[in-house]
């Protein structure tokens, strides 16, 4: 027969009295209660001037986002020494009709300027708070040359534009390199005609002939190319026909000048000079 252990019974005089907390102690969770509220409290005060200071150059920026400032367009070196006032009032004047300062806008802007004003390379950048800066690179015009219309050649052989000044009005008419149909010719984005390379090469040897000629103060104001001759060029102090034939032009300029000047000591001119044949000339001799 198991017998289970005794419990000994306890008398309620006997129990033990339970032990309360003293109410004058505080509790543990009290005191990490207290311990958080004093953090915040801390923490708010640090953060305080630096979240208004955050919120106050948050407001400034949105503003400066919102508020249109007032536009200023700046002239680079190259553009003040190249721009007349006129071509730059227009240009300031069509930067200010944007709806806005966008690299779109700006690049659309500064190709429609460069084809205006027959410019190599136009830059536009917006320097922020209304301030747009703008830089223009020209070509250097030395002919004008015959395509689908009347345009220039640059120094370096670009052709493109239009001639607008009186001195480009005024440069040689180059005739017979460019053959083909108007609808052939293409341009770049910048408005350069994309030339053949045959064409090229013509467009090279006529700066070479026309440069030849100036240096001895036999301006051309024409140089024509023929297919199965070369170059002939009309001077503008005499209008006497000059025929060069094709580069290499060599000696040719200075026998010109010599033959002129032994025809001006006969009292006679020409009305027309062949030279593309090396160390002969034909000469078609006029008085005076």
């Amino acid at each position: 027969m198991k017998t289970g252990r005794k419990r000994k019974a306890i008398l309620s005089g006997q129990r033990p009295e339970r032990r309360h907390a003293s109410k004058f102690l505080p509790s543990k969770r009290s005191v990490l209660t207290a311990l958080a509220i004093l953090s915040s409290l801390a923490t708010a005060a640090y953060l305080a001037p630096k979240l208004a200071n955050n919120v106050a150059l948050m407001s400034i920026w949105q503003g400066s986002l919102t508020k249109k400032s007032p536009l200023r367009v700046v002239f680079g070196k190259g553009s003040s020494d190249h721009l007349r006032p006129e071509q730059k009032t227009e240009i300031a004047g069509a930067i200010g009709r944007l709806p806005n300062l966008s690299y779109h806008q700006l690049s659309t802007t500064a190709r429609n300027i460069l084809q205006a004003h027959n410019a190599r390379e136009v830059s536009l950048s917006h320097q922020g708070l209304g301030l747009v800066h703008v830089e223009t690179f020209f070509h250097v015009p030395r002919l004008r040359v015959q395509v689908d219309r009347i345009r220039l050649i640059s120094d370096l052989g670009a052709i493109y534009g239009q001639p607008q000044s009186d001195l480009e009005h005024s440069l040689p008419l180059v005739s017979g390199v460019f053959e083909r149909k108007d609808s052939d010719y293409r341009f770049t984005e910048d408005g350069v005609l994309i030339a053949k390379p045959d064409e090229a090469l013509l467009v090279r040897e006529a700066i070479d002939l026309e440069d030849a000629t100036r240096n001895r103060n036999q301006t051309p104001i024409s140089i024509a190319f023929n297919s199965f001759r070369g170059f002939t060029v009309v001077l503008s102090n005499t209008g006497i026909e000059v025929l060069f034939g094709r580069f290499p032009f060599g000696e040719r300029p200075t026998r010109l000048v010599s033959i002129l000047d032994k025809l001006k000591a006969k009292g006679m001119s020409a009305s027309r000079i062949e030279l593309d044949f090396d160390g002969k000339a034909f000469v078609k001799e006029k008085p005076l």
